[in-house]
């Protein structure tokens, strides 16, 4: 749904791709954060990219935090 540029119906999918998940997957949450910073959701999608760098260092992903709203990944990103 993120793809078809439909961030509102990726969350769903993405909530429960995060909960069904035996353990934290960091580009789940990265993806998170994304889909919660195209509605400009600035503290859920820290609070995402947050978890998703506590399982794994990623430097495009602390970039996210400078500016959020100029970094949100755009469908093309994500192929």
């Amino acid at each position: 749904m993120f793809k078809l540029n439909r961030p509102r119906e990726a969350l769903g999918y993405l909530l429960q791709a995060v909960e069904n998940s035996r353990k934290p997957d960091a580009a789940l949450c990265d993806h998170l954060g994304d889909v919660y910073a195209a509605p400009n959701q600035r503290n859920q999608a820290a609070e995402a990219w947050r978890k998703s760098l506590s399982v794994q260092p990623n430097r495009q992903i602390q970039k996210k935090f400078i500016h959020p709203l100029n970094h949100r990944s755009s469908p093309a990103q994500h192929q």
